[in-house]
């Protein structure tokens, strides 16, 4: 099985063509009635990842345990999905703050599939969601990130990541990356050994989610 390089053309084809996908589903909803629109995208989305997960189960035969969404990501979108249909501001913190994940998954792939294979674009389909989503919610109601959000999102995910990491000492499972690094070369190897990274990434978190504050805040 083949994965997609780092940066390779159909790395970067992927990202092209659904950066113009989703900028165009942000054009077309001028000419939508707002609720429909949202609860259409939404509830698509949702149906499009349990139509994954089933696909993952019967045509991957990958184990119940590995389909948790416990992995930051998989958090984040279905927050996505259910905060595009009833949109929260407090919500709208931590799914910006947590979308960092999503933007580091979409440029820094693990073990994605090469094209034409569903699983490999429904990994940046999915991906781009959260980050539309967020975009949506800034330009169509003007929701801002918060200094206080940083620190919500930052105390939700060291709650997270102690679940993920009795999880997965229970069944042999990585989620979040949090037992140790992925087996694959990732940034994470630029970090450190195991905890070390760990620390890293959560200090990079931090600094990152004050420097998208400051670029996205809302402006007296």
């Amino acid at each position: 099985m083949e994965f997609i390089k780092l940066f390779s053309t159909e790395h970067i084809m992927y990202i092209l063509f659904f950066t113009i996908f989703y900028s165009f589903l942000l054009y077309i909803r001028k000419f939508i009635n707002s609720r429909f629109f949202e609860i259409s995208v939404a509830s698509t989305m949702g149906i499009i990842k349990i139509l994954g997960y089933i696909g993952r189960y019967y045509i991957n035969h990958e184990p119940l345990y590995a389909l948790f969404p416990i992995h930051i990501c998989n958090v984040s979108f279905f927050m996505a999905v259910i905060f595009m249909i009833k949109p929260n501001i407090k919500a709208f913190q931590i799914i910006f703050y947590m979308s960092l994940g999503a933007l580091a998954a979409i440029l820094f792939p693990e073990s994605v599939v090469v094209f034409p294979n569903p699983f490999g674009i429904l990994f940046f389909l999915e991906h781009f969601f959260i980050l539309f989503m967020i975009i949506y919610q800034m330009v169509y109601l003007n929701f801002r990130p918060t200094k206080k959000g940083i620190f919500h999102t930052f105390i939700g995910l060291n709650i997270l990541a102690v679940v993920a990491y009795n999880f997965n000492k229970i069944f042999n499972t990585n989620y979040m990356y949090i037992n140790h690094k992925p087996l694959t070369p990732t940034p994470l190897d630029l970090f450190g050994p195991w905890p070390i990274y760990i620390l890293v990434v959560e200090v990079l978190f931090i600094f990152l989610g004050f420097l998208f504050y400051l670029l996205f805040r809302k402006r007296k």
